[in-house]
């Protein structure tokens, strides 16, 4: 067949048409599907990049099947759109002039259409062996013979050679999956007849967990090797092993004994003189029973079923806390706690009141900010272009601000009076290259100043779009380390210990706070979490920005610590800071933040109790270190990936 004609793009067309495909992706209307169809059109078929626009469109729409089917939630469906939007951008990146040279098209090779069947179990038991069964064939009544067909098998429409390589992959940051095959990952195909590959799948934690299946097509085009690989991902919910079967269980006799005869032999006994007794008997028990209990919830002694009109448990438990969110006062969260003692919402209360009663104890000078301010009300942020509340703060002219952090390393055994804190060294000019050593030591109380700006919210983020405008504030130059953390609590919960400049990690919001409100009394000053418009405005680098894809450039090993480098955290300030002289924005740890989620920036916030982070971790791949990347958590929950940065006020 004739290769078919396209023009050559200049330097400066390609560098206009990246432009305006990154300037499409976000668009509501328009989206991911319309970049993937502009580059369909222009680039020529049978090259690597067409190739891999093909994968992305079949990976979005399998995507979008699972989700109709209700296999996926509306979170899972939020993770798969965002790590192939992150594939979209990284191909418009990476592409180049030669890309569009129609002369690097086959044109001597048809496209070949064939047959996909795999069955991967949605639902897996945790440390058991599954087996799951792909097979290609060149039609589909080929691929779907003598195999039965349940509901977790899957037939599709790909792409085929007379050469393929199916794998199964483990795409999670740390092993969540142990794979075992038992073919070869190349074998070829034959017509009228099917191949297949056999893997048998042990999950290792409970959750539900992404699997990837990729399936390479080989091919020779101008006698070169050329692989087109198709990526499809399927969400495992892992469960707990199921409960045994009752062992102590006692054998019920079916009403026939056998004989080695050819005919059954009834028990000896009145069997049919019993029967007509069961039925009756079965009735008025029923009877009873619904009288009982029909009796029982109208004297309240039993609850009333919710499909009867009943109430569910903890519904009056939210409707107080909605009304006291309302009130929004000291009084209102004590009343909450009388009222609940084991209620839903009995942590956020405590923080709540220890928050207002410190704003209660500061000198008049020093009240710059109001409780709404700090714990802002729905109807506040429902504004179309909004100021976060940062105000400023003046310290009490009598009070004389405390010493920040300490030069002493962590303690391997803790004494009960530490060595006296010692006064800072004047804060360092912030620049982009890493710390040297022999420098002071590190610490997330230096602070770097941030100019203020306005940052555009995304309608699919915030629905009807919104524009923030952000006041010039101070922010961690470095995460917070396990040293500052002992400081302050005398203590250190990090996994990886025993390295004092290493970020703090395995500490949940909650014992942030606490953090935060001693290390307010211990330094005369204060401080608190980032918002995230705060934060992806001080990681994009303020006015400064470059457009990066990571803190500080496009090369993720220049500037972060991710899990492509050591299994482990690592000394703050070691890799390339961004353009305003912050270090350790993307990887090292994930980074709390204030508000809940899954409200992005200051959006209007629903009730949530999972709290956003931001920046990735050295867990992570590359993909989930970007600017743009976030996680949610229980604000209670604590792992070996989590740490914080202050913003100080």
């Amino acid at each position: 067949m004739q290769a078919q004609s396209f023009p050559m793009f200049t330097p400066a067309e390609l560098t206009d048409l990246q432009r305006s495909l990154r300037d499409i992706l976000p668009d509501p209307d328009k989206g991911v599907f319309s970049v993937l169809d502009a580059l369909k059109k222009a680039l020529p078929e049978q090259t690597e990049k067409y190739n891999a626009v093909f994968q992305l469109e079949t990976r979005l729409n399998a995507v979008n099947k699972d989700r109709i089917r209700g296999l996926l939630s509306q979170d899972d469906l939020d993770r798969a759109y965002n790590r192939i939007t992150a594939d979209v951008l990284d191909l418009i990146d990476g592409l180049r002039l030669e890309d569009f040279d129609a002369k690097t098209a086959e044109s001597s090779v048809e496209d070949k259409a064939g047959s996909i069947l795999y069955r991967i179990p949605r639902t897996m038991e945790v440390e058991e062996e599954h087996k799951c069964v792909v097979r290609l064939a060149f039609d589909i009544d080929t691929v779907v013979r003598n195999i039965e067909l349940t509901k977790d098998t899957v037939v599709k429409e790909v792409r085929v050679s007379e050469v393929m390589e199916v794998e199964l992959i483990d795409p999670n940051g740390t092993p969540c999956f142990a794979i075992r095959k038992l073919n070869s990952v190349e074998q070829f195909l034959e017509k009228n007849d099917y191949t297949e590959w056999i893997f048998f799948v042990k999950p290792l934690i409970v959750g539900t967990l992404p699997l990837m299946l990729k399936v390479s097509v080989k091919e020779l085009i101008n006698d070169k090797e050329r692989i087109k690989e198709i990526v499809m991902e399927e969400v495992i919910n892992v469960i707990a092993e199921t409960a045994p079967d009752d062992e102590n269980a006692t054998f019920q006799s079916s009403g026939y004994s056998f004989s080695y005869s050819n005919a059954p032999v009834p028990n000896t006994g009145s069997r049919d003189s019993k029967r007509k007794y069961v039925l009756p008997l079965v009735l008025a028990m029923v009877v009873v029973t619904g009288i009982l209990a029909s009796v029982g919830m109208m004297l309240g002694l039993i609850p009333t079923p919710i499909w009867l009109g009943g109430k569910q448990a903890g519904d009056e438990d939210r409707v107080f806390w909605g009304k006291t969110l309302q009130t929004h006062t000291r009084s209102s969260f004590e009343t909450y706690l009388l009222a609940y003692p084991d209620g839903l919402f009995t942590e956020e209360a405590r923080f709540k009141i220890d928050s207002l009663k410190n704003l209660d104890n500061l000198p008049k000078e020093a009240e710059g900010i109001e409780p709404e301010s700090i714990f802002p009300a729905k109807d506040s942020l429902e504004i179309q272009e909004e100021t976060l509340p940062i105000a400023p703060v003046k310290l009490p002219k009598k009070v004389q601000p405390k010493k920040q952090i300490t030069t002493k390393p962590i303690p391997t055994n803790p004494k009960p009076n530490p060595v006296p804190l010692t006064q800072n060294p004047p804060a360092i000019t912030p620049d982009s290259q890493p710390d040297k050593p022999g420098k002071k030591r590190k610490s997330g109380f230096e602070m770097v100043p941030v100019p203020g700006g306005s940052l555009t919210i995304d309608k699919n983020d915030c629905p009807g779009g919104a524009r923030v405008k952000i006041q010039p504030f101070k922010i961690g130059k470095y995460e917070i380390t396990q040293n500052d953390w002992w400081n302050v609590m005398g203590r250190d919960p990090s996994f990886h210990s025993k390295c004092a400049e290493c970020p703090v990690e395995r500490v949940s919001w909650i014992e942030v706070q606490e953090f935060i409100q001693k290390a307010a009394q211990k330094y005369g000053k204060r401080y608190r979490l980032p918002y995230e418009a705060e934060w992806e405005w001080a990681a994009l680098g303020g006015p400064q920005s470059k457009g990066y894809k990571y803190a500080g450039g496009n090369d993720p090993n220049a500037v972060a610590w991710f899990n492509i480098i050591q299994e482990k955290t690592h000394e703050v300030g070691t890799k390339r800071a961004n353009e305003l002289g912050i270090f350790d924005l993307s990887g090292n740890v994930w980074e709390w933040c204030l508000a809940p989620y899954p409200p992005y920036l200051n959006c209007p916030p629903p009730h949530s109790d999972k709290k956003a982070l931001r920046g990735g971790s050295w867990a992570d791949n590359r993909g989930d270190i970007k600017i743009t990347s976030r996680r949610r958590e229980k604000a209670k929950n604590t792992d070996r990936r989590s740490g914080l940065r202050l913003v100080e006020e």
